[in-house]
């Protein structure tokens, strides 16, 4: 059974949350407050970065509000890329198959009239290992200029195309 209706209240994790997130302001404005931590954060994965500061920085921990049960953001990456390589894969194959998945009776369970919440706020163990691949400064200062709306000079010196796209400089 497709349970659309049910909601989950949990922390925050890389693995199980990176995927169709909408953030509030007050999360926004975490975000902003441990910037510096974000973009020093020796991780070239940005869900990494942000689970470690959503476990070290943020008051409260960083918690997601997520339809378990029936999700509407579906990942077409299996096929190529870094973590997934399979041999025989169709990227279209896949979409064809999600979207066959919503036709008929699913579609009327996509907006139930009420929800129902279920609190999962306990530890889980996930462990932070840091990846690396973020130690390079040019990363770190594009990444607090992206973030606080601030161009960093020595940005144009290490490359100078940039400032051809930067809304900011």
């Amino acid at each position: 059974m497709y349970l659309s209706n049910v909601v989950e209240l949990t922390y925050w994790l890389a693995p199980k949350h990176n995927m169709g997130m909408a953030v509030s302001r007050t999360v926004w404005k975490n975000i902003e407050q441990c910037l510096n931590l974000f973009c020093l954060y020796d991780d070239y994965n940005w869900d990494w970065s942000l689970q470690y500061i959503g476990q070290n920085c943020f008051p409260g921990k960083l918690k997601a509000l997520t339809l378990p049960l029936s999700t509407r953001v579906f990942h077409l990456g299996e096929c190529r890329g870094i973590h997934h390589q399979k041999n025989i894969c169709s990227t279209e194959l896949l979409a064809t198959n999600i979207l066959q998945m919503f036709n008929g009776p699913l579609l009327t369970k996509l907006y139930p009239t009420s929800l129902h919440l279920s609190e999962k706020i306990h530890t889980e163990n996930v462990k932070q290992r840091v990846n690396g691949g973020w130690s390079d400064e040019r990363d770190r200062s594009l990444c607090q200029s992206l973030f606080s709306n601030k161009w960093n000079k020595l940005l144009t010196q290490w490359a100078p195309k940039l400032i051809e796209y930067s809304p900011i400089y």
